[in-house]
């Protein structure tokens, strides 16, 4: 996760964003890989995390994309905040800093989240 941070760090930092809206970025990124270990993987540390950063003339585009069984996105909501606790922060969190939040189906296997930020 170190050298995923750094990576993240530096194309955010190449891309002109604050250091404010980096360390956001970063932690974004970093939550959803861990909810990849966490939720999809069960804290398997064989797995694979593929992350594609694309930059288009308007955004920063983060893939992350597992090997895990489908899930069912629909199930993906952010508690009520009357029902937060420890731990639950995460899709809140990533839903705050990124514009668009979005589970892409796959046709086979796997899980495909993809979150923009626009400059």
């Amino acid at each position: 996760m170190k050298v995923l941070r750094q990576r993240v760090k530096e194309v955010v930092a190449s891309a002109g964003f604050s250091s404010k809206e980096q360390q956001e970025l970063v932690l974004a990124v970093d939550e959803a890989c861990s909810n990849i270990i966490k939720h999809a993987y069960h804290f398997k540390s064989d797995r694979e995390i593929h992350l594609i950063i694309l930059k288009t003339d308007e955004a920063l585009i983060f893939q992350l994309r597992d090997d895990a069984n489908q899930v069912d996105t629909s199930k993906f909501k952010p508690r009520e905040w009357d029902q937060i606790r420890p731990g639950g922060l995460g899709l809140h969190f990533i839903q705050e800093v990124m514009d668009k939040v979005a589970f892409i189906e796959a046709e086979t296997m796997g899980n495909t989240l993809e979150m923009v930020k626009y400059f």
